[in-house]
């Protein structure tokens, strides 16, 4: 069942294509715009702690190529339910990210469009294990400073701390330590990020757990990775690891096409690179869609 949710003006101003979302199954806002003759489709997964609106030019980037984009809020973020901050099963998001995609797919005219996923930072993480467990059928998928690593590890004590409150409060949330001049050298887009009334700064035992052991896996089965791949990382990202991302690529191979960013911090997207960033982007994706046609 999927039914209309108002977002706050402040997601929706100055917005071309992203519109109002739909509930799906009454739990995950879905964002989708789809142009009348669409050249692919795509599906984009933000970071923590944030929403799809904080991926609105890059969801409006992606339209203007014409594809078909639908953006979610993950579990506990955004407009979607649940307790803040949490994830409580990845299978199920994985299966949701499944159907979401099939759904789409299910309501184009067109024979078999081109398929990419994008994410950001937790999205990328997630976008990356979902490219390594479920093995979908997907012609490319672009990971902006995905969570490989943590460029600052936490200490051993919150660790176990850690895994004795998520064995018995799974859902229960902290402060999940961002700081926001790590997420731009653009001090516009620092304040706008600290004043986002959707985003919040909580993280759950049980998603703090499930991605550091997700990040190990990540490390350990990067050989295995199959799919077309850009991978891009800020040089200066001082919340995920620049240096995982770029070990991912070497072991990926040439399935991969690594971009790390000089003077770029973790939001390549709201950061002084990123008209440069966007042309990769649109570059890459292009160049794909060409190949499939």
């Amino acid at each position: 069942m999927v039914k209309e949710v108002a977002p706050p003006k402040q997601q929706l101003e100055g917005e071309r294509s992203m519109q109002a979302p739909q509930l799906f199954e009454d739990r995950l806002a879905v964002y989708r715009h789809c142009p009348s003759s669409p050249r692919g489709q795509l599906l984009i997964i933000h970071g923590l702690g944030e929403h799809m609106g904080r991926l609105s030019e890059v969801f409006e980037l992606f339209c203007s190529l014409d594809l078909d984009v639908t953006g979610i809020d993950l579990p506990g973020h955004g407009l979607s339910k649940g307790p803040r901050g949490h994830i409580p099963s990845r299978k199920r998001l994985y299966d949701d990210l499944d159907a979401i995609r099939q759904q789409a797919e299910a309501t184009t005219d067109s024979s078999r469009l081109p398929q990419f996923v994008y994410g950001h930072s937790l999205g990328g993480h997630l976008a990356l294990l979902y490219g390594l467990r479920r093995a979908p059928e997907l012609d490319g998928v672009i990971a902006s400073s995905p969570l490989i690593a943590a460029t600052q590890p936490p200490p051993l004590w919150k660790l176990v701390v850690a895994h004795t409150v998520g064995r018995l409060l799974p859902s229960l949330a902290v402060d999940n330590g961002l700081k926001p001049d790590d997420i731009s050298s653009v001090e516009d887009e620092v304040l706008a990020y600290t004043q986002d009334p959707l985003r919040h700064r909580k993280i759950s035992a049980r998603l703090g757990l499930d991605s550091l052991k997700d990040c190990t896996y990540l490390q350990e089965h990067s050989k295995r990775w199959k799919l077309p791949l850009l991978l891009m990382h800020g040089k200066d990202d001082q919340i995920t690891s620049c240096a995982a991302s770029e070990a991912f690529a070497k072991a990926a191979g040439q399935t991969c096409d690594w971009r790390p960013w000089s003077e770029a911090r973790h939001e390549l997207h709201h950061d002084r690179r990123k008209q440069e960033v966007f042309d990769t982007m649109s570059d890459w994706l292009s160049e794909r869609m060409l190949a499939n046609s």
